[in-house]
This record gives C-alpha cells, structure tokens and sequence, in this order.
C-alpha cells in the first residue's frame, strides 16, 4: 500500500471532482446518529470489523463492512463508486500499514487506509460541533509536496481528534484508544498468541501431528512471553 500511496500523491488534485465521499468520524452515539442519516442517500460501506464495531452499536451492524485489504482492493479492482465510513479508531493498523502519529495526547498507530483513499480521489468530511450543531465539514484534501505520511494523517484526523478529547464521555468505546498505543499493540499481540496456542492444543488433542503442534506451541509462548516483557 505504501507504494501505491506514493503513486496516489502525484494525482491528488482530483479529488474535489471524483464525487466519492470518506466519512472520517469518531466512535460515538452522535457519529453513529449521523450514520444513520447518511445512509439515506445510498449504501454506505463501513471500513473495519462488524465484530467489535456491532457489538458496541447495534445499529452498525446492518451495513456492509470491508477490512482495510478489502477496500484496497476493492478500489484497486475498479469496483462500484462505494462511500466509505471510516471510525478510524476502531479500524486495525497492520504493521505494513501503519502510522504513528501524536493524538489525543499520545502516540496512537493508525492505518494509513484512510489517507489511501483521499490520494485515489475520495473526498474527505469530518464532523465538527458547534454553535449551530453537529456538522459535518469537507477536510482539506490537498497536502504540501514535502509532508509525509504522518503530517498528512494528522492533518486529515484533525476535527477527528477533536471530537474525541471534547467529547469523550460520548464514546463508545475508550478502550480503542488505549490499544492504538505501544502497550495496548503489545497486549493484543500477546492475547493473539495465547488465542493461537489454545487453538493448535486443541488441535492437538483431536489427533494433528503432535510434533508440529507441540513446537508451534512452544514458539507461540516465546513469542507472547517476548512481547510482555518488552511492554
């Protein structure tokens, strides 16, 4: 993906003419309000798992969802004009694709997919509260030539960080933040591998190989035990 964002930048400037729309939002009760009034003008696609975005607001979870990958390849493929909606706090950060940036008053990874797509020609909007309501507001969708990826995602997350730190008691899910940190990347890669080693025991208990299950196992406690001590 990175090389096809470096590839994306020198067509950047059609993006107020393509027509298609990313809805960067935070994770709360109002966003999901807004969703819900969006979706009157045609299908939205939200960008991430239905799992913990459902199950956090039921709602949700009518719409069509695709992973990061999925969309890139989705758009890559020439498919559909789609509208994307991005919670991007809630979207997961591969270590191939990821940013880390200053937000909220920490260092968070975030997935560089929302950035992607404002290079392929999706226009970005970002809700903003204020006197006269909750709006949602076109983000800038050019960047200065020498701006690299973080600037350029700090910049496009701009009214995003500021719906959260004014208006966190409206999140639905404040844990998201914390595992977009180093130590919260580190807990969930320690509670993957102890999610694999129960899977390849279980496994070896309903007869597979015992030689292969026993040193994935071995391997997979090394690697969770690694990761806790570095936290």
């Amino acid at each position: 993906m990175a090389a096809d964002m470096a590839r994306s930048s020198a067509g950047a400037g059609a993006v107020a003419a393509s027509g298609r729309r990313l809805y960067i939002l935070p994770f709360t009760r109002r966003a999901a309000r807004l969703v819900g009034k969006l979706d009157r003008r045609g299908p939205l696609v939200i960008i991430g798992s239905r799992q913990p975005i459902a199950s956090r607001c039921r709602e949700l979870g009518r719409h069509e969802f695709m992973s990061p990958y999925e969309v890139h390849r989705h758009v890559r493929a020439g498919g559909a004009r789609r509208t994307f909606v991005s919670f991007p706090e809630m979207v997961g950060a591969g270590t191939a694709s990821a940013a880390v940036i200053p937000f909220a008053g920490e260092l968070l990874a975030f997935s560089t997919i929302e950035l992607w797509l404002v290079l392929e020609g999706f226009r970005p909007y970002a809700p903003r509260t204020s006197l006269f309501g909750y709006r949602l507001r076109p983000m800038p969708a050019s960047f200065d030539e020498g701006d690299g990826v973080e600037a350029r995602i700090q910049q496009l997350f701009a009214l995003l960080e500021h719906e959260v730190v004014n208006h966190a008691h409206d999140h639905l899910y404040p844990a998201a933040l914390h595992r977009k940190t180093a130590a919260g990347t580190a807990a969930a890669l320690v509670d993957a591998a102890r999610d694999m080693t129960a899977i390849a025991r279980l496994m070896h208990m309903r007869g597979v190989d015992f030689g292969a299950t026993r040193s994935f196992v071995s391997r997979l406690q090394e690697a969770a035990e690694a990761i806790a001590t570095t936290r």
